[in-house]
C-alpha cells in the first residue's frame, strides 16, 4: 500500500510541477515574441543600401557619359576625394570642389541600374561657404539616353534643383515624382543610364560641398 500510495503522489506532483511549468511558459511567450519582432525589425532597419558609400570608400565614377555621341569623358568632372574634414568620427564624406568648367560628379551606368524598389534618395550635405551653392541633381534612363544626336537634351532628363544654404542641409529626392524635364513621361527607374550632381550659376569657384553617403530610402 505505501508503495502504491507513494507512487501516486509521486503522479500527481509531476502533473502539477508540468502544468506550472507549462503556464510559465505561456506567460513568457509574449515577451519572446516581442523580442523576436524587434530583432527582426531593427536587422531590417539597419540593412541599408546605397547608390554611394562614401563611409565604405566608394567613390562617384571616374567619367560620365558625354552628350551626344554616349561616349565617356571626363572634361566636366570635378575635383573630389574622401576626407574626414565635417565628417562624425571615424567616418567619411565626399569633398567636391566644383567650378564652371569642372562643375559635376555622379556615376555612369551605376551598379545599381535598378531604383524602383525604393521611394527615394536621400543625403546631407555640408556648405562652408558663407553663400548659397545651387546644384541640380540628375538622372537619365536607358529608354531616353540624351535623344537624338545635335539637339537639346533637356526634355531626356529630369533635373531637381536644390539650393545649398551654409552650413548643414538634408537632401531628398523623391522617386515617385521623378519625371523628364518635358513632363510627358517618367524616368524609367529599372534602367537607369546615369546619375550626377552639377552645381550652376556659381558665385565664386571653387565652390566646395562636402556630401554623405547616398541612401535609398522607402517610406
Amino acid at each position: 500500500m505505501k508503495k502504491g500510495l507513494h507512487f501516486g503522489v509521486r503522479k500527481f506532483n509531476t502533473n502539477h510541477e508540468s502544468g506550472k511549468h507549462m503556464k510559465e511558459i505561456f506567460e513568457l511567450m509574449p515577451a519572446v515574441l516581442f523580442l523576436f519582432c524587434f530583432s527582426v525589425s531593427a536587422w531590417s532597419a539597419e540593412k541599408k543600401e546605397y547608390a554611394l558609400n562614401f563611409s565604405a570608400g566608394e567613390l562617384p565614377g571616374a567619367k560620365l557619359i558625354e552628350k551626344y555621341d554616349l561616349s565617356l569623358s571626363d572634361k566636366h568632372v570635378c575635383a573630389f576625394e574622401l576626407t574626414s574634414e565635417n565628417a562624425k568620427e571615424g567616418g567619411k564624406l565626399l569633398k567636391a570642389a566644383l567650378t564652371k568648367k569642372k562643375e559635376k560628379f555622379g556615376a555612369a551606368f551605376p551598379r545599381i541600374s535598378d531604383w524602383s524598389k525604393w521611394d527615394g534618395l536621400k543625403f546631407k550635405v555640408y556648405n562652408p561657404q558663407s553663400y548659397s551653392v545651387k546644384i541640380s541633381f540628375v538622372v537619365r534612363d536607358r529608354d531616353l539616353g540624351y535623344g537624338p544626336p545635335g539637339g537639346n537634351d533637356w526634355g531626356f532628363r529630369s533635373d531637381a534643383f536644390r539650393s545649398i544654404g551654409p552650413g548643414w542641409n538634408e537632401i531628398e529626392i523623391d522617386f515617385t515624382i521623378l519625371s523628364v524635364n518635358d513632363a510627358k513621361t517618367y524616368i524609367n527607374l529599372k534602367k537607369m543610364l546615369e546619375w550626377h550632381i552639377y552645381a550652376y550659376d556659381l558665385v565664386s569657384e571653387p565652390a566646395v560641398l562636402y556630401f554623405t553617403d547616398f541612401e535609398f530610402f522607402t517610406e
